[in-house]
């Protein structure tokens, strides 16, 4: 019997894979890499062993090559690739990057989906890949944002906010004085774990450094599973934590900072091609936002052969 599932795209392997290449032959071999199965006696199967790596990498080739837009105020900007940041890294490119720092004084990168998840992995996975280090590093955050994490204040969904939450702040000019004067300052950047360490150990220090977790809970499939790909020569892959992004912990109603709590990790799956090893923490689901009635069931051909539906 053969067991599978959904997963949106943007936290697809091949979208991670893709984002994290650093050339169109390093993305060749990373299709190479991907792991689609296990055989009888436990082996994975891969790919290349199936001869599909190569057409995979065709079909990416143009995909590969960033987008060149600019901003408002005609600031050059590439954009680059979508590995949803919950799920999978939440970072644009490594290629983008790549050029971006070679075609102008300050190459300005984001870190999709908070702190704790899109910065976490990009110092950890992405710095890893591309060899590149920040010289500083900005958290992102609004009065209003800080205000909904306060808890004082009732959001729901599809309602207005409340007022008290949109009051305006300017300031991001004098932001972006100060952050060009700390790239300027000395820096000590270092991975939070060594390549060396097991995965086990790798989740326990994002959880506890980065989330304020007391420990982690594995699951015993969980932990078989981590066990299995320490054995088959995985263990040296960096880990992606997928958890909700509403909260440092992988409770969404527990906002601010909590504390006494621990991870609980229910599920391990294995991105080789991608380069990591995620772990799915709490109710995480992997396809989200599905809707009760698909856009789908609206789309028809009216009488005169006309579509219909799609606004």
């Amino acid at each position: 019997m053969r067991e599978t599932g959904f997963d949106i795209t943007a936290a697809s392997e091949v979208m991670a894979a893709l984002s994290l290449a650093t050339s169109l032959q390093d993305l060749r071999a990373r299709m190479g890499r991907i792991v689609i199965g296990w055989n009888r006696s436990g082996d994975p199967v891969t790919a290349e062993d199936i001869r599909g790596a190569g057409a995979m990498t065709v079909l990416l080739k143009q995909a590969l090559r960033p987008n060149l837009l600019q901003t408002i105020e005609h600031t050059p900007a590439f954009v680059h690739c979508g590995p949803f940041g919950n799920i999978a890294t939440g970072n644009s490119s490594v290629v983008a990057d790549l050029i971006g720092s070679r075609a102008g004084e300050f190459l300005v990168t984001e870190a999709g989906f908070a702190a704790d998840m899109g910065a976490e992995r990009f110092f950890n996975i992405k710095c890893r890949v591309s060899g590149m280090a920040p010289d500083a590093a900005v958290i992102v955050t609004t009065v209003r944002s800080m205000k909904a994490h306060s808890g004082r204040h009732r959001i729901v969904a599809g309602k207005p906010l409340p007022e008290e939450l949109l009051a305006e702040n300017p300031g991001a000019a004098e932001l972006a004085r100060l952050v060009e004067e700390a790239t300027s300052e000395p820096t000590s950047f270092g991975f939070l774990y060594p390549d060396e360490a097991t995965l086990v150990e790798k989740v326990e220090a994002i959880a506890t450094e980065v989330y304020g977790a007391d420990g982690v809970d594995i699951s015993p499939q969980a932990a078989k599973d981590l066990a299995a790909f320490e054995a088959q020569g995985f263990g040296h892959l960096p880990v992606c934590i997928a958890k909700t992004h509403l909260s440092l912990s992988s409770d969404p109603k527990r906002s601010g900072a909590p504390t006494g709590w621990r991870l609980p990790v229910r599920e391990v799956r294995l991105s080789a091609g991608a380069g990591f090893v995620y772990m799915i923490c709490g109710d995480m689901r992997t396809m989200p936002g599905l809707g009760s009635a698909p856009a789908a069931e609206q789309i028809d051909i009216d009488e005169n052969g006309d579509t219909v539906g799609l606004f």
